[in-house]
Order: structure tokens, then sequence, then C-alpha cells
């Protein structure tokens, strides 16, 4: 009797010890599962953030991708147009007048442009692919479009507030508005032909540098030797006479300054056959 209740406990334990593995393994199994949903939630996730990106970027993805491309390409034109546009008093002759016409249709424009490049700025921003390392700031066109999207709240931002009644504000706003041009090099995205110039312009900037410095040289060679050769008022500095270097050597020629003497002129020649190929 006494070993058949040993062997009963040696039983029941044994039935304990399978339970309790049952549910550790089962248990094991929960959190591998759910692992699993995590990581292809993960993937799934970045999946569609590049396809974003392709999406964004590409405009030979899809045909959606292609109109956006040319909203985008559309967009910058006419808010380029409007911001030279505005500046024309036949045009929009009481756009300093608020609550008139001119008004009206410059500060709705102002508000579409801003609403359409904050998301797609924001778009940008989420699907880059190397967003954790911040290299979005590091990019010079993604520079660009922030530099160029910050008038446009600044703008607003001084509109509602007090400080525009306390001080004049039409120096900001010039110096806003012309932030916004560099909004034209968004053009340089959708265009692989202006890519490569820009990338060869960078690639050879020693060379240019060079050819930059050699050519003021040259001006300022001719503009000194001018000045004291010639005076008088149409010469009346070194910096009046590298003008007119800068603008013979340019074949440009406005006339405004013409050498008198004949030294002045044997002075001049030389500039003048130097720009001759």
């Amino acid at each position: 009797m006494a070993e058949l209740r040993y062997f009963r406990l040696m039983l029941d334990d044994s039935s304990h010890v399978m339970d309790d593995d049952v549910l550790s393994m089962g248990e094991h199994e929960g959190e591998e599962s759910d692992n699993v949903n995590t990581v292809s939630r993960g993937r799934a996730i970045e999946q569609n953030r590049l396809y974003l990106h392709e999406f964004l970027n590409n405009p030979h993805l899809s045909l959606f991708s292609l109109a956006y491309c040319c909203l985008d390409v559309l967009m910058v034109i006419v808010s380029m147009l409007f911001m030279m546009l505005e500046t024309d008093k036949e045009i929009f002759p009481d756009i300093q007048v608020k609550g008139s016409t001119s008004y009206e249709i410059v500060h709705v424009a102002d508000k579409v442009f801003m609403i359409f490049f904050s998301i797609d700025l924001a778009l940008r921003a989420i699907s880059w692919p190397e967003y954790r390392q911040c290299s979005y700031v590091k990019e010079p066109s993604n520079v660009l479009d922030i530099i160029a999207l910050c008038p446009y709240y600044i703008e607003h931002v001084l509109r509602l507030s007090d400080i525009s009644s306390r001080i004049d504000i039409v120096a900001i706003l010039r110096a806003m508005r012309l932030l916004r041009m560099v909004r034209i090099f968004r053009f340089v995205r959708h265009s692989n032909d202006l890519f490569q110039i820009i990338r060869f312009v960078v690639e050879t900037r020693g060379q240019l540098g060079i050819i930059y410095l050699f050519s003021h040289i040259i001006i300022l060679l001719f503009g000194s030797v001018m000045y004291y050769v010639e005076g008088g008022p149409r010469f009346e500095s070194i910096l009046s006479s590298c003008w007119w270097s800068l603008v013979t050597l340019s074949t440009l020629g406005y006339g405004d300054q013409v050498p008198r003497t004949l030294v002045g002129g044997l002075v001049g020649s030389p500039a003048v056959m130097a720009t001759l190929r």
C-alpha cells in the first residue's frame, strides 16, 4: 500500500509539472506571436514610408506620382507668378488696403500655397529614408524648402499680432517675401538635367573659383589703371573705374563711362580686345 501511495504521488507531481510546462510553452508562443505581429507591423510601416518617399520623388513610379509632380511644379510656378504680380500696381492697385479685392485675392492665394507646401514638407519629412539620423535637414533641397516656407508663417504671425501696429513691418515683409524665391530650386528635384548641372558646378567649384578670381583681378587691374590715367568726373574713384572695366570686359558697353584722352583709349583698347573671341 505504501508503494501504491508513493507511485500515486509521483504521478500527481508529474502531471503538475506537465501542466506547468504546457502553460509556459503557451506563454512563450503568445509572446513570440506578439513579437512577430510587432515586427510585421513595423515592416509594413517602413514599406509604406519608403513607398511614400518614392511617390513624392519619382514621377515615373505611377500615374498618380506623375500627376503630383506636375501639381508641385504648377504650384511653384503659380506662387512665383503671384509674388511678381502682386508688386504691379496696375494688376493689384489696392493690395495694401485690408479688405480690398486685391488684398483678399493675394491673402487667399498665400494661404493655399502655405497649406500645400506645408503638407508637402511634412510628408517628405515623414517619408525620409533616414529620419532617425536627422539627415533630412542636412539635405540642401530640404533646407531650401524650409527657408521658402518660413516667410508664410512669419507674415501670418505678424499680421495677427499687435506688432504690425507698433512698428513698420514693410521692410520685414519684403525681406520675408524675397526668401520665397528659393522655392524655384524645387525644379531641380524634378529635373535630372538641372541636377547634373548643379552637380557639375559643385564638383568643379575649385576651377570655377580660380576663373572667378582671375576675372576680378583683370577687372581691378584695368579699373585701377584707368582711374590714374583718365581721372575726372567720369572716373572719380577706383570703384567707379572697376564698373567701367566690368562693363567693357563683359562686352556690354553701357557708354556711361568713356575714356576721353589718348592714353585712356590706349588702356581701354586691350580691355575691349580681351573679350573678343
